[in-house]
């Protein structure tokens, strides 16, 4: 795909979305480009990009101002992963996949079967049908879902929490090990020390031996101590959000780390927060009965 300009566009080219004019087609892609239609768009006012069909690869992602930048987030990117805040220009293609550790801004829309995964801020400036967007701190989105109640997933997850647990898990199983060694070496530096206190002289074999577990030992303490206090320290806790800034169809799915609902109702916005393990929306009374995610025993089998 290409983003061109009105005075780019020559008879013969083919859209690959819609041209729009506010809220309104103004031309639809399936409608051949002519002289007449170019006219058309110059009389309109239109001064916006038009996306038209072009064979080659995707766009190149370049990395500007602080922000990795992607024209147009296409399937043909494959997976995209990227470290450091995105702004996707234009719109998600059906299908595409992104997975970025920062921030991400799509200026339009996301379209079905696209699934984008953020570790900070999500914004999306357009709609959200069909597809999944999951942040982990707080996602905002200009619509979600569509009339004909097309399945969509909103979601936020604190996924820094969820690594700091992971971190202390990992940091209990390092201290097992630790203390393991430490039970298995202070026997033998007792048992060392027992017999300089009773006036038995070690060799010199045995003082090297010696002087080798005290460094172990003293190393072993020192990690020790480093793993108990990275396990008492307290991750800070995120106040993960969900805005809605227009229409939210039926059959949108919104989930806050483990709670989520699947809205029955069309709702004109919504902004939705996590308290007492309940998501509560500061602007609307919900309907629906909420849920608590749990892992199917298929997933729980293939963790172990």
């Amino acid at each position: 795909m290409k983003l061109i300009s009105v005075d780019g566009l020559r008879p013969g080219m083919k859209l690959a979305r819609d041209i729009m004019l506010g809220k309104s087609i103004l031309i639809s892609r399936t409608m051949p480009i002519t002289d007449s239609v170019i006219e058309l768009l110059h009389g309109s006012g239109f001064q916006g990009r038009i996306v038209v069909e072009e064979n080659g690869p995707p766009p190149a992602i370049r990395f500007r101002d602080g922000a990795h930048r992607i024209p147009i987030l296409e399937k043909a990117h494959g997976i995209v992963e990227l470290t450091g805040d995105v702004i996707v220009e234009t719109f998600v293609e059906e299908g595409a996949r992104l997975w970025c550790a920062g921030d991400l801004t799509i200026r339009e829309d996301i379209l079905p079967f696209a699934h984008i995964l953020c570790t900070g801020k999500m914004i999306v400036q357009g709609s959200v049908t069909g597809a999944t967007a999951v942040a982990g701190v707080s996602l905002e989105v200009g619509s979600a879902g569509n009339r004909y109640g097309i399945p969509t997933l909103l979601g936020t997850i604190d996924i820094q929490q969820s690594f700091a647990q992971l971190r202390q898990h990992q940091g209990h199983q390092e201290l097992q090990t630790i203390n393991e060694k430490i039970t298995a070496i202070s026997p033998v530096l007792a048992s060392y020390s027992q017999r300089t206190r009773q006036g038995d002289k070690l060799t010199a074999d045995e003082v090297k031996q010696v002087k080798k577990l005290i460094t172990v030992y003293s190393h072993l303490q020192q990690l020790r101590q480093r793993l108990i206090d990275q396990a008492n320290t307290a991750f800070p806790i995120a106040t993960n959000t969900i805005t809605v800034l227009e229409s939210v169809f039926p059959e949108v799915c919104l989930r806050i780390n483990e709670t989520f609902f699947t809205t029955e109702n069309k709702y004109p916005s919504l902004s939705l927060t996590l308290r007492d393990g309940k998501i509560v929306c500061s602007r609307n009374q919900l309907k629906e009965k909420q849920q608590a995610y749990t892992v199917p025993s298929s997933e729980k089998t293939a963790a172990e």
